[in-house]
């Protein structure tokens, strides 16, 4: 009986141990296989093109909006001081049609459009969407609260200027480096439809989403 007993501890060690073993070395192979994961550098740009798309909006002053540009409206103001040379609150939008039904209004003497945008009611929107993408400090170099809140909408501000004359290839984007948990990618600026310079993009991944931290000039090929 005491052999017996004997016979069954040792087949239950050994059972145990050879469970453990197999339980370490699977956990080993889990740690080397992550370990050894490669980085994709073109999976990373799929990602990272979003971002560019953004900051090329940002560019372009269109932020993301989605706008009509068929429903053209001007701004009235209450008389040439509330103007105060565009700054002024605006007191009434009408469509160019309507402007002689409103003679005792000051009229935006620049013509400036103001089209509805659709995906937004208001600057803040605007700013919480751009911060899926860019930082803060990326975003504060082009937006500074550029459309008009007029009765719960938000409107689209376009001038007599030019728009477009810059933009940046959201196509052509190519992977740098990695350093310091940061990413670098490079970026061509196109001016009037031609190749200009390359510039150089920093992100990181804050709270789990990709963002651009920075834009660096190369001052060689600008």
């Amino acid at each position: 009986m005491k052999k017996f007993l004997a016979l069954i501890s040792a087949f239950v060690l050994i059972f145990s141990v050879c469970a453990c073993g197999k339980t370490d070395t699977t956990e080993q192979e889990n740690k080397t296989s992550e370990n050894t994961e490669e980085f994709s550098e073109e999976a990373f740009l799929e990602e990272a093109r979003q971002n560019v798309v953004v900051l090329n909006e940002c560019v372009l002053e269109l932020f993301g909006a989605e706008y009509n540009f068929e429903e053209d409206n001007l701004a009235l103001y209450k008389d040439e001081a509330s103007y105060a040379n565009g700054e002024g609150e605006v007191a009434k939008l009408i469509s160019l049609e309507e402007e002689k039904n409103y003679p005792e209004y000051f009229v935006d003497p620049t013509y400036c459009s103001y089209y509805p945008v659709s995906n937004f009611k208001t600057n803040d929107e605007v700013r919480e969407y751009l911060r899926n993408y860019l930082s803060d400090d990326v975003i504060n170099e082009y937006f500074h609260n550029d459309f008009l809140e007029y009765e719960g909408n938000l409107y689209l501000r376009r001038g007599a200027r030019g728009y477009g004359a810059v933009e940046y290839d959201t196509e052509n984007i190519r992977f740098a480096e990695e350093k310091d948990g940061k990413y670098y990618i490079e970026m061509d600026v196109i001016y009037f439809g031609e190749y200009d310079y390359t510039e150089l993009l920093e992100l990181e991944r804050i709270d789990g989403k990709l963002i651009i931290t920075d834009e660096i000039q190369n001052d060689e090929n600008k």
